[in-house]
């Protein structure tokens, strides 16, 4: 009778537990005949709508074919609206379960639709979506384009919180190419905007990336700072954060500040947050190991309930002979059927017999009993022994791994000690070079001149000539000189982007050239109403440089023309000098070979390499294109957007109605 109760208990709990879900699978089933019963297209597609939505989180591969079965009919009926939101719907489902190609090409049929439509709003959540999933794919390339699209259409709707979104993702993409300083800025730019939202886990994320990519930056101050307000943040809002990784890298920016004191009290932290996790996964594993011994019982327990019920069923047809028997006038030994077993034929025995009989089947119940629960005790045992041997040599390989990880940390210390010492070093040369240069070139110049000035009327033609190009070379060396300075200031100068007003930068450049150059006609075309998010200096150096080189290199036309102008995204110098091999302008910014008909290419060179370092700095790109005695045209971007046919020079001198002549 007890196992019958036990019985009884077990079933009522399994049925209570899976009452849930019975509801929920019989409203699908009910909607599904719903479905066989509708003749309408449009309201099958909505009953097709709704299955799927139910069956994405049990039954994905279901939903799939609702949802397909209901864009098949959406088409028919052109509503573009729902085609796109059933797109979308097959793209989650298939970034769910981490199909992350099949995810792509759903989003990309979305956007045709939302391109269709001229949705800005439909346009932006798509090209986030495309961008996000090549994210996954790590196929960052890709991603950014589609990020910088949504990013341009949430600017204009002044959507703070999914723009602070993109820019996390931007840099997200940059961290992921190492390109660090383009990172540090999109970044930042998140920050910006997601402060307003304190209760975000995207602004304790993006406090976190800053603090990585200043540490890879070696700002150790800032790096500790962004880690130490990404804790406070991730604590306050209680959200799961990797807190040992935290404290650990926090520990390790403020003891190469040297901050001791902090740094002890950081790995402290970071050491009992690895406790806590230790603590935590053999938590779990003990309760694995419970839930195993639990599952053991409850076989054995189903087992001794199959074997007790057919106890029962002989034991109640034996009492119901016996209480036939005792109604009647019979002696103390009579006979009566005994039950049917394994349907052999019915005997009769004495009451004796029967006894004997029941005796030995109890027998042998209590000796299967013993037999199953030594077999439990055994195999419970076996578990256990396996469990500690585990935690054993887990043991021993988390000391071998935190030996081999303090190792690690010291090494790399030790190396981005290094590294700032080199850099010190490389930037003390520098300046060192630089000022032991500039004094005898100058004394070279101004002793040429003297020279020139007190013997010009005692020196031939040949001597005169001779100290003629040693005031060009001092000259050139002074160039040089400055050129190598301002490359290296470059280098380690920090971004402050901002909005810039490109024209009028040019127009100042361009007016002082003409005070320089006052007996050369030189004809400016500067287009007007440019603009663009960048660092205003840098950008005044770029254009400095390029217009200089323009007319540099067009002094030996009477009219020198030089066209500065845009086109979509893409900047562009154009003169009309001598020019060079365009062979060799697919190179220059590559090898910095010399250029067969270019003088004075040290200069030039490092001017190259000077405006190569702004441009990559704006994650943008720079190129020429160029022909002998037919002019030269730079070309550049000042962002991440991708250029097409970047090797035609596909623009016309002077012809746009948008320039305006500066004489």
């Amino acid at each position: 009778m007890k196992s019958l109760f036990f019985l009884i208990i077990t079933l009522v709990g399994l049925w209570t537990m899976t009452t849930e879900n019975a509801y929920s699978s019989a409203e699908t089933d009910s909607l599904q005949l719903v479905l066989d019963t509708l003749s309408d297209d449009e309201q099958r597609m909505k009953v097709m709508i709704e299955l799927g939505n139910q069956l994405k989180d049990t039954l994905p591969d279901e939903s799939l074919i609702y949802y397909n079965s209901a864009l098949i009919i959406a088409e028919s009926t052109d509503n573009k609206h729902l085609i796109y939101t059933l797109h979308l719907g097959v793209g989650n489902l298939f970034e769910r379960q981490k199909k992350y190609l099949k995810a792509v090409t759903a989003y990309r049929k979305a956007a045709e639709v939302a391109d269709s439509l001229k949705d800005s709003k439909l346009q932006s959540e798509i090209y986030f979506y495309i961008g996000s999933t090549y994210h996954q794919l790590q196929k960052f390339d890709v991603a950014i384009p589609y990020f910088l699209k949504a990013k341009r259409i949430f600017e204009a709707q002044k959507e703070k919180k999914s723009l602070g979104l993109t820019f996390k993702k931007i840099a997200e993409s940059y961290q992921a190419k190492k390109r660090i300083d383009v990172a540090i800025q999109y970044n930042l730019s998140a920050l910006e905007l997601l402060t307003s939202f304190k209760s975000s886990k995207d602004l304790a994320e993006t406090l976190k990336n800053l603090g990585e990519l200043y540490f890879e930056n070696s700002e150790y101050t800032k790096s500790s700072n962004y880690y130490n307000r990404s804790i406070r943040l991730f604590e306050q809002l209680k959200l799961e954060a990797d807190f040992e990784y935290l404290y650990q890298q926090l520990g390790t920016a403020q003891k190469l500040m040297g901050e001791e004191t902090a740094s002890k009290m950081s790995f402290d932290k970071a050491e009992a947050h690895a406790l806590l996790k230790k603590e935590q996964k053999e938590n779990t594993r003990r309760e694995e190991l419970e839930r195993l011994k639990v599952a053991a019982a409850m076989d054995s327990i189903n087992a001794m309930v199959v074997i007790d019920s057919s106890c029962l069923e002989e034991t109640i047809a034996f009492e119901e002979n016996m209480l036939a028997v005792s109604d009647s006038d019979s002696d103390l030994y009579v006979s009566w059927p005994t039950p049917k077993l394994d349907n052999k034929p019915t005997t009769t025995q004495t009451i004796s017999n029967h006894t004997t009989t029941n005796q030995t089947s109890e027998a042998s119940d209590m000796g299967l009993w013993k037999i199953l629960t030594i077999g439990f005790i055994i195999f419970a045992l076996g578990i256990l022994l396996g469990f500690l041997w585990c935690i054993r040599q887990y043991k021993k390989r988390w000391g071998e791994l935190q030996k081999y990880m303090e190792n690690k940390d010291e090494k790399i210390l030790q190396q981005n000690r290094d590294i700032k010492t080199l850099e010190k070093e490389l930037q003390f040369f520098n300046h060192a070079l630089y000022k032991g240069l500039q004094m005898p070139a100058t004394d070279v110049k101004l002793h040429s001149n003297l020279l020139k000035e007190k013997y010009n009327g005692s020196l031939d033609k040949e001597g005169s000539k001779y100290i003629k190009q040693i005031q060009k070379s001092a000259t050139n060396l002074e160039g040089l000189l400055a050129a190598i300075f301002n490359f290296q200031q470059i280098k380690h100068y920090p971004l402050q982007l901002k909005e810039v007003n490109v024209t009028r930068i040019a127009q100042m450049i361009t007016t002082e050239l003409k005070s320089r150059y006052p007996k050369r006609e030189i004809r400016f075309w500067v287009q007007e109403d440019m603009n663009i998010r960048a660092d205003e200096e840098l950008v005044r150096l770029l254009l400095a440089n390029l217009l200089h080189n323009a007319v540099k290199f067009t002094q030996k036309n009477p009219i020198a023309i030089i066209e500065f102008g845009r086109k979509e995204h893409v900047f562009y110098v154009k003169d009309n000098g001598e020019g060079f091999h365009s062979q060799e302008a697919k190179v220059m910014f590559e090898t910095f070979e010399p250029l067969k008909n270019t003088k004075n290419f040290e200069e030039l060179t490092v001017s190259l390499l000077s405006m190569q370092t702004i441009v990559e700095k704006h994650a943008g790109t720079i190129w020429a294109v160029s022909q002998i005695e037919k002019g030269t045209t730079f070309f550049f971007t000042l962002d991440a957007t991708p250029v097409k046919n970047e090797t035609k020079d596909f623009w016309n001198l002077s012809k746009s109605p948008h320039f305006k002549l500066m004489l």
